[in-house]
């Protein structure tokens, strides 16, 4: 246990929730990698995701992210840097399997049905699959959120899941939370209908209580 006392009105207010989790975070991850508040990919890049790279201007900016971080744009770099990103999350399963498993009850959603293959590949230090984030630029890319605005919801979606080997949402309150299982759910259909690729099979829904609770007794 952390000693960090939550309460329900601050994890519905994402500052608040911001701040402890991150604190959370920090304690869990202890020596093992940095974790960073308002992760500003364009300072901390040289390739296409800084201000002078190749896909200017705009760069994400998630609420939390958990390194390792993968930002150079040397190729041996890159690799070196994916192994040590694969490593740690190889040494996070259990706190995976714990945060995944929260979303199956939270949703009747089938994304997680297949993140037992991205575990798999990260226990057998195997290719990441189709599907999944194949060059993470961090562990895990956290976007916190109270809004229930499909589009603010969709676009945490995307920068948390397109950074990340592992996206993470956190909604803080029951409207979020519905909305984002909805547009999980759209998502899916999209994928199914062939509208666009399996991109977003890293995705974890997890509510602000859940998921302090997993970091609290992990």
């Amino acid at each position: 246990m952390t000693g960090i006392n939550l309460t329900k009105t601050q994890l519905c207010e994402a500052e608040s929730c911001q701040k402890i989790i991150y604190e959370l975070l920090r304690i869990y991850f202890e020596e093992k990698t940095e974790v960073r508040i308002e992760w500003d990919t364009s300072k901390d890049g040289n390739n296409g995701l800084s201000k002078n790279g190749m896909w200017p201007p705009y760069c994400p900016r998630p609420d939390l992210a958990v390194g390792h971080f993968n930002l150079s744009e040397n190729e041996s770099e890159i690799l070196k840097k994916r192994k040590e990103i694969l490593d740690l999350a190889k040494d996070s399963v259990k706190l995976l399997d714990k945060l995944s498993s929260v979303t199956f009850q939270n949703s009747e959603s089938s994304t997680n049905y297949r993140f037992h293959e991205l575990r798999e590949a990260i226990i057998g230090q195997e290719e990441i699959p189709d599907g999944f984030n194949k060059n993470p630029r961090c562990f895990m890319s956290i976007e916190i959120e109270s809004s229930s605005h499909s589009k603010y919801l969709l676009g945490d979606i995307t920068n948390a899941c397109a950074l990340g080997l592992v996206g993470i949402v956190v909604p803080t309150n029951s409207k979020s939370l519905k909305k984002f299982i909805e547009l999980r759910r759209y998502l899916e259909f999209a994928t199914f209908v062939k509208k666009m690729p399996k991109i977003f099979n890293n995705l974890i829904i997890i509510p602000a209580e859940d998921f302090s609770r997993v970091l609290s007794r992990t």
